[in-house]
């Protein structure tokens, strides 16, 4: 490889002290040549596809309008070329994520519609949690939410947990809608384009995905996370092979008890072309209790009436 800013800078000087790097240089790379995938239709020294990874494109040798020549050695014809470098510079468009959840944005977002069948979830749960709980004289309470939804809260699987799939029953297909998304650790993605079902994404901060240049399914942390070993999919055997190929063909049907986070959705299934960045996880309902005992911890007095005498009750969080 041969620096230069024309072609005749290299081509024409054949001679080695034209040589700035080699494949078979040990020292510091700065740059690796690969031998790329050839379309199908590539015909026999009609094209000859190469991957050329720069290490450090901040260096000044890179900069815009820099020329390199390209030669293989070898008997015979020498196929060559000659790369022009232009610098496009993109700026990421800044996340926001919100911590606390907002009363006014459950105001200004018009929440999904809620099926017939859902309207009197929130009684249906609370007289749940009650008699699973065995409580009395104690209020359920949940956020502010103005639709009938129930908010639910997701958390992601860790694959070093044992998780008893027979200990739950097998759900129907369904969508729960999510109070807040989490930050998955080690998330499936699948991009836009090649998969065309969007089904929302989250931030993650390790993730396997399918790169269409290599073809092929690669790990990538933007905090220099290893690869997690477990990985999450391992004691699934349905769907093992996903984290080795994320672009299989297989059901993606989360396993029983768990649930496909996806942003603010979760899902007992994926489409089969499903596109977006999700992880394997629970979700339960997101509620607290507050019972009815003497004091006034919270400030908030409770009146009851007693035959004629209105007695002031106050409210405790309790455990």
């Amino acid at each position: 490889m041969c620096w230069g800013t024309t072609w005749n800078d290299c081509l024409e000087y054949t001679y080695w002290s034209c040589v700035a790097w080699t494949t078979w240089n040990k020292g510091d790379k700065t740059a690796v040549l690969q031998k790329g995938t050839a379309p199908p239709d590539c015909q026999t020294k009609a094209c000859n596809p190469v991957n050329f990874t720069i290490f450090n494109s901040s260096e000044p040798k890179w900069k815009e309008g820099f020329k390199i020549s390209i030669r293989i050695d070898g008997r015979g014809l020498d196929p060559g070329a000659v790369l022009h470098f232009q610098r496009i510079t993109f700026a990421l468009q800044a996340a926001s994520h919100s911590i606390f959840h907002s009363f006014y944005e459950e105001i200004r977002n018009t929440p999904p519609p809620i099926p017939a069948t859902t309207k009197n979830l929130f009684l249906a749960l609370a007289e749940t949690i009650v008699q699973t709980l065995k409580v009395s004289s104690c209020y359920v309470c949940r956020g502010t939410n103005t639709g009938d939804h129930w908010p639910w809260q997701a958390r992601e699987l860790d694959p070093l947990e044992l998780h008893n799939e027979t200990a739950y029953p097998q759900l129907t297909n369904g969508v729960w809608l999510l109070r807040t998304a989490i930050i998955g650790r080690n998330c499936l993605v699948r991009r836009v384009g090649w998969f065309n079902v969007s089904v929302k994404s989250l931030t993650c901060l390790g993730l396997r995905y399918y790169n269409l240049t290599a073809q092929k399914t690669q790990w990538w942390s933007s905090s220099n996370r290893s690869e997690p070993k477990p990985n999450p999919l391992s004691n699934f055997s349905h769907l093992r092979q996903a984290w080795e190929d994320i672009s299989t063909n297989i059901q993606w049907r989360a396993p029983k008890g768990l649930y496909w986070i996806c942003g603010k959705m979760a899902y007992s299934i994926l489409p089969q072309n499903w596109a977006g960045a999700c992880v394997l996880g629970t979700i339960r309902p997101s509620f607290f209790l507050l019972p009815l005992s003497l004091g006034e911890q919270l400030g908030v007095p409770i009146y009851r009436v007693q035959g004629a005498q209105r007695d002031r009750r106050a409210l405790q969080i309790g455990n």
